[in-house]
């Protein structure tokens, strides 16, 4: 978290130059100008982080994935491993 947008923007920009491409995603950085501190359960759900591989695009993302229900009737092991690896991909 940043205390400006401009400052969000400037470290994905650094982040873009320095980082692979496929890694980009992994690296939000949020302004304060949209968490409340005296309401900060937003940062978990809410769009209001920018990311190095389209920042560029004005486009904020949550935190955290949104929640996907397993299938119907997968197992255990499949819930573990596979839905993780859906929401890296997506």
């Amino acid at each position: 978290m940043t205390l400006t947008l401009e400052r969000a923007t400037q470290l994905c920009q650094a982040a873009e130059e320095a980082l692979p491409a496929p890694a980009r995603r992994f690296y939000p950085f949020g302004s304060m100008e949209y968490l409340s501190l005296s309401n900060p359960a937003p940062i978990l759900g809410s769009t209001i982080f920018l990311n190095p591989r389209d920042y560029r695009e004005n486009r904020l993302h949550p935190l955290l994935p949104p929640f996907t229900p397993p299938p119907e009737g997968a197992s255990m092991e499949q819930e573990l491993v596979h839905a993780p690896l859906a929401a890296v991909h997506s």
